[in-house]
């Protein structure tokens, strides 16, 4: 997978020294969808910032006079403001091709619905007035493609997804939000920030779905965390699988880094001999858990097959060792093992690879496990020292085996 960032400066490297002129370093980032010049991308984060404390300007403005005006006055104010700045915000975006006034349009937009509801004491569900300002500014963001008006659409739908669940009710139509926010990133500019929150929500909000239905509807509280804590990696594997699958090159990087990051967090609970005992009484007691957890493990195993990587192969096997050995009473040197050659493993495949951020992250991993295996062990001195001696030789001899490996390639 091509490293966008690194591209990006290598073209300026090559104008500086005459390779290659502006224009034909300008064509070669096109093909990848990348400018030569970040100026434009720092007005508009300028323009957005500018939009913001003028909305939020408006809003004390009118909020200083509010309760002077009468009900019918404040609710037609509202609405000729925010029609009015949507059709400035339509012609500027037709004329000059600058979406970014919608930014500010959405706040009026949702400061109108909530101000409205407030003076006429609308004792409504509170989440509701956050869903409809939230589902009308996805309905604007589609068309105009604005990256910016699309976060700020997306963490509305967050916003209304964190209070429906504070409420323990189940958000059905966060489906739609994501499905929104799916269209936007295929079809607008890039946003690393958006496809971030996006990612994450997926990960997270697939599983929970699962674990609630799972369990009859059942409110997924601190009662059956251990069951959607166990499903987030999985799941966030399937994902990366999925887009390497689909070749979504724009997003395989921040993709990688963050699913390494969640799988190696994920792998400290397992140290835990209490969390790994929940997990074992879940696979052991709970059908309907693995009933869903099967529907995982079937498809990133058919999609390790189908991809034919055999780095791929080693993770969705370190994967199918973690589930076996929680059919075993806790395994603790094969729960160490199968976690240090995992971890050795991403550092051998970073450093080959020459990718920082695997090598860093597993490096790190290294680290963490063999200072929580020291407190664990702290009153086994022996054991403790006979352990750190085998961890300190099989990463000694890697080093040696990566010095020499590299010399060779060099």
């Amino acid at each position: 997978m091509l490293n966008k960032t690194f591209l990006k400066n290598q073209t300026k490297i090559w104008v500086e020294k005459g390779i290659i002129d502006k224009n034909q370093a300008m064509s070669i980032l096109g093909l990848y969808n990348l400018s030569y010049d970040d100026k434009n991308k720092n007005f508009s984060i300028i323009s957005i910032l500018g939009y913001l404390f003028l909305g939020l300007s408006v809003i004390v403005m009118i909020g200083h006079n509010w309760e002077n005006l009468p009900a019918l006055a404040r609710a037609g104010l509202l609405i000729f403001t925010t029609l009015a700045l949507h059709i400035i915000s339509f012609y500027l975006f037709k004329t000059k091709n600058n979406s970014n006034l919608f930014f500010l349009a959405n706040l009026l937009y949702g400061a109108s619905i909530i101000l409205i509801a407030q003076a006429y004491h609308l004792g409504t569900y509170a989440p509701d007035g956050v869903f409809w300002w939230a589902f009308g500014s996805f309905l604007v963001a589609i068309f105009i493609k604005n990256p910016w008006v699309n976060l700020q659409c997306f963490t509305l739908a967050l916003i209304w997804l964190y209070m429906e669940l504070d409420n323990d009710f189940y958000p059905f139509a966060f489906w739609i939000f994501l499905a929104f926010c799916a269209y936007s990133l295929y079809f607008s500019k890039q946003s690393k920030t958006l496809y971030f929150l996006f990612l994450s929500s997926i990960i997270y909000f697939v599983p929970y779905s699962l674990v609630y239905f799972s369990f009859g509807g059942a409110w997924v509280s601190y009662k059956y965390m251990e069951y959607y804590l166990f499903l987030t990696p999985f799941f966030g594997y399937l994902a990366f699988l999925s887009i390497y699958k689909l070749n979504l090159e724009p997003y395989f990087n921040m993709t990688k880094i963050y699913i390494n990051l969640l799988v190696n967090f994920f792998s400290f609970f397992l140290l835990s001999k209490s969390i790994h005992l929940d997990f074992s009484l879940a696979l052991w007691q709970k059908l309907p858990f693995q009933i869903t957890l099967g529907i995982i493990i079937m498809p990133i195993l058919a999609l390790t097959i189908a991809l034919k990587n055999k780095d791929l192969y080693i993770i969705s096997a370190f994967f199918v060792c973690v589930i076996t050995s929680f059919f075993l009473p806790y395994p603790f040197w094969l729960i160490n093992i199968i976690l240090f050659s995992y971890y050795a493993y991403n550092v051998y495949k970073g450093i080959m690879s020459n990718d920082f951020s695997r090598y860093f992250i597993a490096s790190l991993s290294v680290l963490i496990f063999a200072f929580m295996r020291y407190i664990s062990l702290i009153h086994d001195y022996i054991t403790a020292a006979i352990f750190f001696f085998i961890c300190a030789l099989i990463l000694l001899m890697s080093a040696k085996i990566f010095k020499k490996y590299s010399g060779a390639l060099s």
